[in-house]
């Protein structure tokens, strides 16, 4: 299990589940989403400026960096961050 980070320490209110096992926590500005048995982990945060997310931070196990598995992780990732960020109305008001 990796050390979490500050933005990942400011996380915990577990959102929901997608259908694919990648589990999403949301904080104040951040959105969390990880593979819980795939090493996989990436942290957006709200952009200040125009609406949409940012990466912030992203954590993996060795041996993944060049995977195939990563790549699709990255876009699955992506698409369910923006998906929770918008239901949360993130984007509405920017």
């Amino acid at each position: 299990m990796p050390t979490p980070t500050n933005a990942q320490e400011r996380l915990g209110n577990r959102l929901e589940n997608d259908d694919l096992g990648l589990v999403v926590e949301t904080g104040l500005n951040h959105v969390l989403v990880r593979a819980p048995r795939g090493g996989f982990e990436v942290t957006y945060k709200k952009s200040p400026v125009f609406p949409q997310l940012v990466l912030e931070s992203e954590w993996l196990t060795s041996g993944v960096r060049n995977s195939p598995r990563l790549a699709h992780f990255r876009a699955r990732a992506w698409r369910l961050a923006n998906d929770v960020a918008s239901k949360l109305g993130w984007f509405s008001g920017t």
